[in-house]
């Protein structure tokens, strides 16, 4: 019978030998780098709309889950294929054979994802295993402690926010403002250049109707900042303007890749919404469509270039791939973006820049707390009171929200509030889950003190 050192030291033979090592065998990897970079990403922007689009079933469950598993793929994808270097050239092309190919590996790679997430359960020990080693295999079983796995594993970018779509929530919808929007960029001649589409004029992108349909169907989450806090070289307001102008260029270039399809009789691998500017292009078309100076977009698109300096980098967060003569991005990841608190968490990753970014992260607690104790008062007319300083001997505690209503006297509210930012994988899920326990902590701590406060000391 195998011993559990013995399972051990098979299990991280398959992981070293088979599972990290699988993508080198796959036809994309023999691909020019270039070329299979681009074709990741276009492969992935042809896949994410066709999935938005489709029917979903009524839970949405199964939709998400691929979304999730598209993303995941890609970013488990691009960590392969890049190579280290500051540089990440990037070249288009129309090869249906090498979309096709790039399709398949990022297909694995989402596979991976998910293994490797059962790999760091076990790590934790959340999970045990069991382990064939003539066949190859590995199980993963639950601990009888562990209540459930679901919470531990992380989601990916849209999980959390997609159901909310117009256009996915409310299908109906999606004939309304692509109606609308067909007939905005009809009169546009767009440019087909080695299998992607492009813009021939980017000021179409801040044309007021395009705006308005935009934020009919991807609205932003705002995130609770003000417009003049610094992000370290530039202001959250110049970021959104940046940001904002670079989500709506993408989204025209997703409608015109839909109308090149459903009217003009394109193949997808001819006609992809991932683009690949040339640096002065790109630099004068950001400069038109926020008249932000020189020195402010050049802070943000390093900040925002895909490289290794936090170590794991993240698409989501590192969105723009920066060459020797071209800056390429995906449409989908820039369009479907939750910018903003992308852009804290890769502050919070970046050495330079952690502790600012936990002074900003930390700041959104209090306007939290404020928005949370003026929903109870509305809905609930409720009496409210924030960040109640309590006592009794030597402890002491503190309550966020103490939430009350004079017609039930025996029974009162706490709250504990955490300013945390949405999770993605289960690295992040993991912190965060800590952070709540301490949460509970704290509640626990509050409670006990109270059950030995008398009344006069609650009043």
């Amino acid at each position: 019978m195998a011993t559990r050192n013995t399972n051990e030291k098979v299990f991280r033979k398959f992981e070293k030998e088979v599972l990290d090592k699988h993508h080198k065998t796959l036809a994309l990897w023999r691909r020019d780098r270039r070329n299979a970079r681009y074709a990741a990403l276009a492969q992935f922007d042809c896949n994410v709309i066709s999935t938005v689009l489709s029917p979903p079933d009524p839970s949405r469950i199964g939709q998400l889950q691929l979304l999730k598993n598209l993303e995941e793929g890609l970013s488990e994808a691009f960590r392969w294929l890049h190579d280290g270097s500051q540089q990440f050239n990037i070249k288009p092309t129309d090869d249906p054979n090498i979309i096709e190919e790039a399709g398949k590996f990022c297909q694995f790679a989402g596979k991976y994802v998910n293994i490797a997430d059962f790999h760091k359960m076990y790590g934790r020990k959340q999970v045990d295993i069991e382990v064939d080693e003539v066949k190859k295999r590995v199980r993963f079983v639950i601990r009888n402690n562990i209540q459930s796995v679901g919470p531990m594993l992380g989601m990916a970018e849209q999980s959390h926010r997609l159901g909310n779509l117009p256009l996915v929530s409310d299908p109906s919808s999606q004939g309304d403002i692509g109606e609308k929007l067909f007939s905005l960029l009809r009169g546009i001649e767009y440019k087909y250049m080695s299998g992607h589409i492009a813009l021939p004029d980017v000021s179409i992108a801040n044309d007021e109707n395009i705006k308005r349909q935009f934020e009919l169907a991807i609205p932003q989450e705002p995130l609770r900042l003000n417009d003049h806090e610094d992000l370290g070289g530039f202001t959250v307001s110049e970021f959104d303007q940046f940001y904002n102008a670079l989500r709506r260029w993408s989204f025209c270039c997703t409608f015109g890749f839909l109308l090149s399809i459903m009217e003009l009789g394109k193949q997808q691998w001819e006609c992809a919404p991932t683009q690949c500017i040339e640096r002065s292009e790109f630099y004068d078309s950001l400069r038109k469509l926020t008249g932000l100076p020189d020195s402010t977009l050049f802070s943000i698109v390093q900040r925002l270039s895909y490289d290794r300096r936090t170590g794991w980098p993240d698409l989501y967060q590192q969105p723009l791939f920066c060459g020797d003569k071209t800056i390429s991005w995906s449409a989908s990841v820039v369009q479907n973006s939750r910018q903003l608190r992308n852009m804290l968490k890769l502050m919070s990753r970046t050495k330079e820049l952690q502790n600012h970014a936990a002074t900003l992260i930390g700041r959104r607690e209090a306007p939290m707390l404020q928005e949370i104790s003026n929903l109870f008062s509305h809905k609930g007319k409720t009496e409210n009171k924030l960040n109640t300083p309590i006592s009794k001997g030597k402890e002491k505690g503190e309550i966020d929200i103490l939430v009350y209503n004079k017609q039930f006297p025996d029974e009162i509210l706490i709250i504990e509030g955490k300013a945390l930012l949405g999770v993605d994988e289960i690295n992040e899920v993991d912190a965060a889950t800590k952070e709540m326990q301490k949460g509970q902590n704290q509640l626990s701590k509050v409670k006990r003190i109270l059950s030995k406060m008398n009344i006069e000391e609650k009043s």
